[in-house]
Formats: C-alpha cells, sequence, structure tokens
C-alpha cells in the first residue's frame, strides 16, 4: 500500500470540500406573509440631503405615517450623505405620497411588494410599509 504525503492529504481533502459544497444548496425560504397590505422600497438620489430629510419627514407626516424604527435606530447622516426611513403609511394616502416623494431627487428604485396571504388566512392591513433611502453627497470636509 502506498503512503500519501501531506500534500496528497490536502489534495484529497480539497478535492472532498469541494464536492460537499458543489453538492450543499441553499435551503429554500418561501416569501414571509406580512401584516401590510404591501411593501414598497423608493431610494432617491438627492443634491442635499439635510434639506431634503425635512421635506421627507414633512410628507410623511402629512400622510399619515408612522415610524416603524426606534428614533434612536434611525439610519442615516448628513454628514455621509444618506437618510433610511421605515414607515407604516395608509394605503390610500400612499399614491400621493409618492408622487410628493419622487419630485424630490432621481429616483433610483421604486419597487412595490403585494401583501402574500398569511397562514392564519387574516387579511392584510390597510397599510403599506414604505421603505424610503435618500442619498447624496456627503457634506464638506465631514467625511
Amino acid at each position: 500500500m502506498r503512503r500519501i504525503g501531506p500534500r496528497g492529504t490536502l489534495l484529497t481533502l480539497g478535492a472532498c470540500l469541494l464536492a460537499f459544497r458543489a453538492s450543499a444548496q441553499a435551503p429554500q425560504v418561501a416569501p414571509q406573509a406580512h401584516r401590510y397590505a404591501a411593501i414598497h422600497s423608493l431610494a432617491l438620489s438627492v443634491k442635499d440631503v439635510a434639506a431634503t430629510r425635512a421635506k421627507v419627514e414633512a410628507a410623511l407626516k402629512a400622510a399619515g405615517g408612522v415610524s416603524m424604527v426606534a428614533p434612536e435606530n434611525q439610519v442615516g447622516s448628513d454628514k455621509v450623505g444618506y437618510a433610511q426611513w421605515s414607515y407604516a403609511v395608509p394605503e390610500k394616502a400612499l399614491p400621493k405620497l409618492l408622487k410628493r416623494l419622487r419630485k424630490l431627487g432621481k429616483v433610483t428604485r421604486d419597487v412595490r411588494q403585494p401583501s402574500l396571504p398569511t397562514e392564519g388566512g387574516e387579511p392584510p392591513g390597510d397599510k403599506v410599509l414604505l421603505n424610503l433611502a435618500v442619498d447624496g453627497p456627503p457634506l464638506p470636509g465631514k467625511k
């Protein structure tokens, strides 16, 4: 019987790992149902994040939106040129709100995912979860 040296052992082990990796598949995850009528993602590119932030927050408030993220967990900074919101908005107010928001900058993402039936068969709520991201140039000298 021929003895395999350390190099041969490593090559054999590597081949086994590659074969295992090729045969292993990521588990398939079914889309999750949620309590919203839909989830809408909107991203904008703007010239001034700070000025846009005030307009976005005024528009969300006027539409009856409710923040889904605690203030201390809000993402974004005018210094780095990015802001993000996650709001539950009444479905009836969403078209007017989106029209208002789209005017604030260049739309880089605008996607709506409809609700899926829940396991218990409960109907979706009357609110849409709006995930909104705004990016722009960072403030000069504040990187």
